[in-house]
């Protein structure tokens, strides 16, 4: 069993194209050798998306599972740069991507 990965996306701003885009970076991740934890699949279903410590809770508990964060596409929205610093804060390896996956250098979150 590979890696697993936190799958660090958009989504609030327009969560039909977050879930579409969490699923093809998922597949991505999982053709490299990865196991893809994407939240976006999951939390929306169990948890109440409007309660901010109910949605810090299950940030923190997924990310203490994982190898990596995975944070994909052109733009770092708010809800990437929180899940960015807790994982900074669990001493998880963050690694940036472009849309098709390939690592790239992001330097506006600094």
């Amino acid at each position: 069993m590979g890696k697993v990965v936190y799958i660090c996306i958009p989504y609030s701003d327009d969560p039909d194209e977050g879930i579409r885009n969490a699923r093809r970076y998922a597949r991505i991740a999982h053709e490299k050798g990865y196991v893809p934890i994407a939240s976006h699949l999951l939390f929306p279903e169990i948890l109440n998306m409007d309660n901010k410590q109910e949605n810090k809770a299950g940030l923190v508990f997924l990310l203490s599972h994982c190898d990596e964060l995975w944070a994909f596409g052109e733009k770092l929205t708010d809800g990437m740069r929180k899940e960015i610093s807790t994982a900074r804060e669990l001493r998880i390896n963050i690694k940036f991507l472009d849309n098709d996956g390939n690592e790239a250098l992001k330097i506006d979150f600094l």
